[in-house]
């Protein structure tokens, strides 16, 4: 009931801005807004040196935000502490349900469809044992997930609660890759992973395609990396960094919008070598260049549990 509450206050307070705007038109620029804000506290708080990444959100968000009148950004800041106020209370996909339970821009093309909390915990129950666990923090020091259709994180936020339940601070051994076609979606995981204290990287692209859009870094990535930077120690931004490729933005063909806001992007794909072959295979991938299944390609995409 709690939840329910928040959402009946946070839905007066959004439907109080709809009057030149759709509704879409509000919550798509708070939720942008509540994203660079986000992003942003390591910043004010002093913890990190400001630099062109926080320049960018700056700018994306002075654009926003002249839209708006004094009284209607103050509503905006009273929906963003209650997005903080939920997550801290209990877990829950608070955006994902409101933004479905309110039907703003539902996108039947893309086939959106926002999995109830329920289901999402059920999944990572059954996804997520303690041997399972063990062995991944055991080996890694951190457990890593995959999203390619994140939508605004209901899993990965049902996933930190299982691993709470397993005896373990998700804060310190999580690592989270998500990927959502749809750049409302990506903020709105950002958003409330941001609020979780996980560390994660949010990206706004096609997973069939491989097209990025976009990328940002939670906060607690960006501290961890920033604070092994300093004290020369190990962190999870480390571990995650020896597993993971990062590739510069610059060598993105796609260019950048208005959610990337990260100098460095990371790359969802590793190369993989070919497995050896026998010498009738190495003879027939010889003489027959058009059986591309024969190989595997040189892209595939990451299994975060292979070892398994």
């Amino acid at each position: 009931m709690l939840v329910e509450n928040y959402k009946r206050e946070f839905s007066t307070k959004l439907l109080s801005l709809v009057h030149s705007r759709s509704r879409y038109e509000v919550f798509r620029d708070w939720v942008e807004v509540a994203a660079i804000t986000s992003q942003q506290v390591p910043y004010h708080q002093g913890i990190l040196k400001k630099d062109e990444l926080y320049e960018q959100g700056e700018r994306r968000y002075l654009e926003i935000v002249k839209e708006y009148d004094r009284d209607s950004l103050q509503v905006f800041a009273e929906m963003f502490g209650l997005v903080q106020l939920v997550l801290s209370t209990a877990k829950s996909d608070f955006l994902g349900q409101l933004h479905q339970e309110l039907e703003i821009g539902w996108k039947a093309d893309l086939g959106q469809f926002f999995m109830p909390y329920p289901v999402a915990k059920l999944m990572a129950r059954l996804s997520i044992d303690q041997h399972l666990l063990d062995e991944q923090i055991t080996q890694k020091g951190y457990v890593s997930f995959h999203e390619p259709a994140v939508g605004a994180g209901c899993f990965l936020i049902a996933a930190t609660e299982v691993i709470e339940e397993l005896g373990y601070n998700p804060q310190e051994c999580m690592y989270f890759e998500a990927v959502d076609l749809d750049s409302l979606c990506a903020n709105m995981t950002y958003i409330q992973l941001s609020a979780l204290g996980i560390s994660g990287t949010v990206i706004h692209g096609n997973s069939l395609s491989l097209e990025v859009y976009g990328v940002r870094y939670t906060p607690a990535f960006l501290i961890a990396k920033k604070f092994r930077e300093l004290h020369d120690v190990p962190t999870l931004t480390q571990q995650v960094e020896e597993t993971f490729t990062f590739i510069s933005s610059s060598e993105d063909p796609q260019g950048q919008d208005a959610f990337d806001v990260s100098p460095r992007q990371l790359s969802l794909f590793e190369e993989m070598p070919a497995p050896p072959q026998t010498a009738d295979q190495h003879k027939a991938n010889t003489h027959k260049q058009s059986k591309r299944d024969a190989t595997p390609p040189t892209e595939k995409q990451l299994d975060l549990f292979e070892d398994l």
